[in-house]
């Protein structure tokens, strides 16, 4: 895994002319994954352009999905121009002519947005129909396979220039943004011919980054169980089971520093057979135990904070949480937040 400036007109040369030189703001991060890379961005508004010239200079062959957070995003593309706010999505590449203008909200703050690389040769579609149908084209990013696509960007820019990610993260997130962003591709083409084409491995993985997402939006609902998991994604309950026994091992997250027996990593890897109901429990315990160490919270009844997560009994709760973080509830939180 590897973090950088961001953008880079020597590995893709492009113009880049300000509205206002004089008061020309821009930053850009970048998060590499393997070949993928992520990229946020923040600027004054600006107008980006690729010409025949600069495409024959260098050219990485790579699709862009953009997702504009703050402003919004100006396209003209060959035969098709457009704008792009927040919630929607915006499909380019590198190998053709176009010009983008970021623009700033009109409250003057910043334009902001997230935007993920993917070389072409790892998309598992035709090239053709995505070259004819999706470059220059405006998506939503909140339904289908796009919402998922936008939260995973989102999660992945929030750890830039933090200890979010470890080295060998970086190949296997990388794997998961390819298969979203092909899945992506085939949703936005509304093709059974495209959507065959994805390899059975890529849709697994897809879906099961789709199961965790939805999983991560519905902890507090009591509801959340595998059955209402598999009901949500049209699937049986057995393939649901049978999905995540086949999965390959997953890392654990990187979290705060916490107290005591805790490891600095939190707990422990999740074997590669986790069950989905272990995998909720999992993450409504991590929940809780950030709850716990918020000093904002420092004044909110633990049972409340166990019953937030849908833990109802106290007891119960309390076992769990001292079996995955070596310490009960109570104790946690004092080394958390101090004696004060």
């Amino acid at each position: 895994m590897h973090e950088s400036s961001g953008l880079d007109p020597d590995a893709w040369p492009f113009e880049l002319r300000a509205a206002d030189p004089a008061a020309l703001h821009l930053r850009s991060r970048a998060l590499r994954l393997g070949a993928v890379e992520v990229l946020d961005l923040s600027c004054t508004t600006v107008r980006v352009a690729r010409d025949v010239r600069r495409i024959r200079r260098c050219d990485p062959e790579l699709y862009h999905v953009c997702l504009p957070v703050q402003g919004s995003v100006g396209s003209s593309w060959v035969d098709r121009d457009g704008r792009v706010d927040p919630g929607g999505m915006l499909v380019h590449g590198t190998s053709s002519p176009c010009a983008f203008t970021y623009v700033q909200p009109d409250d003057g703050r910043p334009y902001r947005g997230l935007a993920v690389a993917v070389p072409r040769s790892l998309v598992t579609l035709p090239a053709d129909p995505i070259n004819r149908h999706l470059l220059g084209r405006r998506a939503t990013a909140r339904n289908g396979v796009g919402v998922l696509l936008a939260q995973f960007l989102t999660g992945l820019a929030d750890g830039i220039g933090t200890d979010s990610y470890r080295p060998a993260d970086g190949p296997r997130l990388g794997a998961v943004l390819v298969d979203l962003v092909s899945a992506f591709f085939a949703q936005l083409l509304d093709d059974r011919s495209a959507s065959a084409a994805l390899e059975p491995e890529s849709r697994r993985r897809t879906l099961a980054a789709s199961v965790r997402s939805f999983i991560q939006r519905n902890l507090t609902d009591p509801d959340l169980s595998p059955a209402t998991v598999a009901a949500a994604h049209h699937i049986s309950l057995s393939y649901l089971h049978r999905l995540f026994q086949e999965r390959e091992q997953k890392p654990a997250p990187v979290r705060e520093a916490g107290p005591g027996p805790v490891s600095e990593h939190g707990p422990a890897r999740e074997p590669a057979a986790i069950t989905v109901a272990a995998l909720i429990r999992r993450q409504r315990l991590e929940r809780a135990r950030r709850d716990l160490a918020d000093p904002a919270l420092r004044g909110r009844p633990i049972h409340d904070i166990a019953a937030r997560w849908c833990f109802s009994d106290a007891a119960t709760f309390s076992r769990a949480f001292r079996s995955a973080y070596g310490l009960p509830p109570r104790d946690y939180r004092h080394h958390a937040l101090g004696a004060g």
